[in-house]
């Protein structure tokens, strides 16, 4: 029976509420985590990698869980939920601000390789990826809030 009410926490396709859907939604975020935990564990060379396999395992447990209530829940019973979100005035913002972020992000990358070749100094991958990725995500959301602001 489908049913067309829409609430805070949604039903799926067939109608399921409550702890129809939540039970599920555990059991994919038990698996998730059991998954995760054990290829922590598996992978760990410490000497007790059981910590590190329970520890990653209880950290993704709820994300596990609400990852099967996104895969679950038909986003029509959501209370407040657009009906087409792809075009949404935020969606265009959010896609102007990608847009014109792309050559900042391409600048930055040039000139951060220059500058690390130039230098000679041995600086970490990771460390210069993260930098990058936090200057382009400040550079979006900037762009984001600036369209906004003048709408």
């Amino acid at each position: 029976m489908i049913t067309t009410t829409r609430t805070r926490w949604g039903a799926t396709r067939s109608g399921r509420r409550g702890l129809a859907l939540w039970a599920p939604s555990l059991v994919i975020g038990l698996v998730v985590a059991a998954v995760l935990g054990g290829i922590a564990w598996a992978v760990n060379p410490a000497p007790n990698p059981a910590l590190l396999g329970i520890v990653i395992a209880a950290a993704s447990l709820p994300i596990g869980t609400v990852l099967g209530w996104v895969l679950l829940v038909d986003r029509t019973s959501l209370e407040g939920a657009v009906a087409r979100p792809e075009e949404s005035v935020e969606s265009v913002w959010l896609d102007r601000a990608m847009a014109g972020a792309l050559p900042d992000a391409m600048a930055a990358i040039g000139l951060a390789a220059g500058a690390i070749a130039v230098s000679g100094k041995d600086v970490p991958a990771g460390a210069v990826l993260i930098v990058l990725w936090f200057l382009v995500a400040l550079d979006v959301a900037a762009r984001y809030l600036l369209l906004r602001r003048q709408a």
